[in-house]
């Protein structure tokens, strides 16, 4: 429940089952995309070393339309463990 007021446990209750009500209408897909990106410089102009990532995009289908909803970019450092989350 974004942007709207509730001043009671009841209209916080309802307000919130209408949202959920709305958002499992929709049918989601998760498209993942790997990347690289080769060509990019400094400010001053040096150039930088080739980055490549992963790209995930939540899609979600109202109406029949296809829209990206969410995104997450994620740098691959080769080499280097993330930290446990």
């Amino acid at each position: 429940m974004v942007g709207r007021l509730a001043r009671s446990r009841s209209t916080l209750a309802a307000k919130s089952s209408a949202s959920l009500r709305t958002t499992l209408r929709l049918s989601f897909r998760f498209a993942r995309s790997r990347w690289r990106l080769e060509g990019h410089v400094t400010p001053d102009g040096r150039p930088l070393p080739a980055r490549t990532g992963i790209l995930l995009n939540v899609l979600a289908s109202d109406a029949g339309a296809w829209r990206i909803i969410d995104s997450q970019n994620t740098d691959i450092v080769e080499g280097v463990l993330s930290r446990p989350q």
